[in-house]
């Protein structure tokens, strides 16, 4: 079986998927997700630094590939600690 190629119900599944991978975290995680042309998913996942470690990166990625894989969608994630945003300053 073939997986379709379908974009607004893989941006839902991954909406679904992050109490289960916040779980599998063990922290709070906060996710953004945009649809790219050519039917690529992009999201950024942002940890407490405190729990940021690759291990724990590398199964957030892999929860959130297995969430949209059988909606057909590439998706590139990027994982990191809320210490890698620059913090907000007004001016």
């Amino acid at each position: 079986m073939t997986a379709q190629h379908d974009e607004p119900s893989a941006l839902r599944a991954l909406w679904e998927a992050l109490p289960s991978v916040e779980a599998r975290a063990g922290c709070p995680l906060t996710l953004s997700a945009q649809l790219r042309p050519g039917g690529t998913i992009t999201a950024e996942v942002i940890m407490p630094d405190a729990h940021y470690s690759f291990d724990r990166a590398m199964t957030i990625s892999a929860a959130l590939q297995d969430a949209v894989r059988p909606f057909g969608v590439d998706l590139d994630v990027e994982v990191d600690s809320d210490m890698a945003r620059p913090p907000f300053t007004q001016g």
